[in-house]
C-alpha cells in the first residue's frame, strides 16, 4: 500500500502527530494511518492507530491538552469522526455527513469539534454543512448551497467559525470566505475566477485570515495566497515558474506564511517545494529532490518547519514510504 495526502500537526508539548491515506497499486483505499513523533528533533516516530476500511480524505486537529481529533471520508458512507481523548479510539458517525465529501476539522479552544463538509442535495446541486459536536450528538447547519465543494475551517479564539469554499458554476462562480464572527453569517467572494482548487484556511492570532488555493488550467496550475492581514484583501502568486499544486500552509513565529507545495500540475506526483512571505514578497525553496505524491503536511516545531510526504516508489507500482523532512534555521 502507499500513502496519498498528509496531514501533520504539532501539539503544545512538541508531539508531532501526522495522518495519512493508504492506498493500493489502483488508487484503492485500505485505510489511514495515524503515527507520532515524541518531543524535540531526537524523537521517534511510532505507529499511533490505523484505520482499515475504504477511508480517504483525512483531515487532523490537536486540542490544547493533546489530544487527536481526526475526520475523513468512509468511501460509499459518509464522514466518520475519531478521537483518542478518552484513552481509546472510537469512530463515531457525523450527522448530516452521508454521501459527504472533503471533510474539515476544527476545535474550539475548550477542544470541542466541528466539522465542515460539502454534501449532495441533487445532481446539480450540494451543500457546505458544519457539524458541530455537542453532548447530545453532531448538529449541523448549512452554510451555501448550489454548486459548491472543497470547504476548508477553522475556528478561532473566540469559538467563530471561519470557512472557505469553492463555487463552481453558476451565476457567480469563485472562492467565498464565509464567518459568524459579527454574531451573524457574512459571505465575502475573493475571486471570481472559475479555475479555483483545493484551498485551505489558517487564521493568525489577530484572527486575519490567511487562504492559500491552487488556480488550474489546461496548460499549467498556480499556487496562490489571499489574505486581509492589511486590512483589504490581497493576492499574490506564491508558487514559482514551475507551476505548483496541491498546497497546504502554516505560519511562522512572526505570523507570517509558509506554504508547502508541489511543484507542478494537480494530481500528479513533484518535487515540494516551501514558499515564505518575507514581508515584501515569496522566498521559494525546493524541499525535495524526489518526486513526492499526494498534498504534504507541514508544521513548525519552534523554528524548524517540518514536513510530512509520501514518496512514491516506481516499482512495485503503487508503492511507497513516509518521508519526515525538515528544515533548521
Amino acid at each position: 500500500a502507499h500513502l496519498r495526502n498528509v496531514e501533520l500537526r504539532r501539539a503544545r508539548d512538541g508531539r508531532l502527530v501526522g495522518l495519512a491515506e493508504r492506498a493500493t497499486a489502483d488508487e484503492s483505499s485500505v485505510g489511514l494511518t495515524f503515527v507520532e513523533r515524541g518531543p524535540g528533533v531526537a524523537g521517534a516516530w511510532r505507529l499511533l492507530a490505523v484505520t482499515r476500511h475504504a477511508d480517504v480524505q483525512p483531515t487532523l486537529a490537536l486540542a490544547a491538552g493533546g489530544a487527536v481529533h481526526a475526520a475523513w471520508v468512509r468511501q460509499g458512507s459518509g464522514i466518520r469522526y475519531t478521537t483518542n481523548r478518552t484513552g481509546s479510539w472510537r469512530v463515531k458517525v457525523v450527522a448530516g455527513g452521508t454521501g459527504g465529501e472533503s471533510p474539515s476539522i476544527a476545535l474550539t479552544g475548550g477542544g470541542t469539534p466541528s466539522v465542515a463538509f460539502s454534501v449532495p442535495l441533487s445532481r446539480t446541486s450540494s451543500a457546505i454543512r458544519i457539524a458541530s459536536k455537542t453532548a447530545t450528538g453532531w448538529v449541523y447547519r448549512t452554510v451555501a448551497t448550489g454548486d459548491v465543494l472543497a470547504p476548508s475551517l477553522k475556528i478561532d479564539q473566540w469559538s467563530k467559525r471561519h470557512i472557505v469554499f469553492v463555487r463552481r458554476f453558476g451565476s457567480a462562480p469563485g472562492l467565498y470566505y464565509a464567518t459568524d464572527r459579527s454574531g451573524t453569517w457574512r459571505t465575502t467572494r475573493l475571486t471570481s475566477a472559475t479555475d479555483v482548487q483545493s484551498p485551505r484556511i489558517v487564521l493568525d492570532l489577530a484572527r486575519h485570515v490567511h487562504v492559500v488555493y491552487v488556480r488550474e488550467s489546461a496548460t499549467s496550475s498556480r499556487v496562490l495566497h489571499v489574505t486581509n492581514a492589511s486590512g483589504a484583501w490581497r493576492t499574490t502568486t506564491a508558487s514559482g515558474s514551475a507551476g505548483g499544486a496541491s498546497p497546504e500552509m502554516t505560519l511562522d513565529a512572526g505570523e507570517r506564511p509558509v506554504i508547502g507545495y508541489l511543484a507542478g500540475r494537480l494530481f500528479a506526483a513533484a518535487p515540494a517545494w516551501i514558499a515564505s512571505w518575507t514581508g515584501a514578497g515569496w522566498s521559494r525553496n525546493p524541499a525535495t529532490d524526489d518526486v513526492i505524491a499526494g498534498r504534504p503536511g507541514v508544521a513548525f516545531d519552534g523554528p524548524a518547519l517540518n514536513l510530512l510526504v509520501l514518496r512514491p516508489f516506481a516499482d512495485p507500482i503503487g508503492s511507497g514510504e513516509l518521508v519526515h523532512a525538515v528544515r533548521a534555521p
